[in-house]
C-alpha cells in the first residue's frame, strides 16, 4: 500500500495523535506550512516573490532596513517554493523552530536574526542562479552534494554565516572557472 501525505483537513479532523495514526510533530508542520501558505495568499501581505524580485536592485542601505523591520512572512514561503525544497526543510537550514514560525504567523513578520537567515539563503540562491545560468540549476546544484564542501549540501552547509561565505565563494571559482 502506497502511503500519501495526509492533508490539512484530514490531520484537523483526526484530532490528537492516536496509537497508529500522524504524530503530533507531523500534525503541527501541516497546520503549520498551511497556515504559511494561507498567510501567502493573503493580499494584505506584501509577495514574496516582490522581496526576492527586488533583491538585485536593492542597496544595501535598503537590505538593512528590512532585516531590521524584519521580512514579511510571504518570504519565507517563496524562497521555500523557488529553492523547491519542503516547508520544514528552509525552517531548519535557516535554524526556525516550527513553534516560532507558528508565532511568526501571528506576528506577520520576523525578527531581525531570522530575517537575516531567510536573506542569507534568498542572496545565496540569487548568486547560484547569476552563476550557473537558471533556476533549475541553481536549486539542482544547491541540493547535490558537493567534494569541496566536504560532501555536505551547499543549503546545509550554509545554515552559518561562514558557512554561506564558503559556498559563495565555491560559486566564485565556478564562475571564474577554477576548478573546484
Amino acid at each position: 500500500m502506497i502511503r500519501t501525505k495526509p492533508s490539512y483537513r484530514q490531520v484537523r479532523e483526526a484530532g490528537p495523535a492516536r496509537p497508529g495514526s500522524v504524530s503530533h510533530k507531523t500534525q503541527y508542520a501541516l497546520r503549520a506550512e498551511h497556515d504559511f501558505r494561507a498567510a501567502a495568499l493573503h493580499p494584505a501581505v506584501v509577495t514574496g516573490s516582490a522581496f526576492i524580485a527586488r533583491l538585485r536592485t536593492t542597496s544595501r542601505e535598503e537590505l538593512i532596513r528590512l532585516i531590521k523591520t524584519g521580512l514579511p512572512l510571504a518570504s519565507f514561503n517563496r524562497l521555500r517554493s523557488d529553492l523547491d525544497i519542503p516547508f520544514t526543510a528552509l525552517a531548519r537550514v535557516a535554524n526556525i523552530a516550527l513553534r516560532t514560525l507558528a508565532r511568526r504567523r501571528k506576528e506577520g513578520k520576523f525578527s531581525a536574526n531570522e530575517s537575516e537567515r531567510i536573506l542569507r539563503f534568498a542572496l545565496l540562491f540569487e548568486k547560484a542562479v547569476d552563476v550557473l545560468g537558471n533556476a533549475e540549476t541553481a536549486r539542482q546544484w544547491l541540493k547535490t552534494p558537493k567534494k569541496a564542501l566536504g560532501g555536505k549540501l551547499p543549503l546545509d552547509y550554509a545554515d552559518t554565516e561562514p558557512g554561506a561565505r564558503e559556498v559563495e565563494e565555491l560559486l566564485g571559482r565556478i564562475e571564474h572557472g577554477i576548478f573546484s
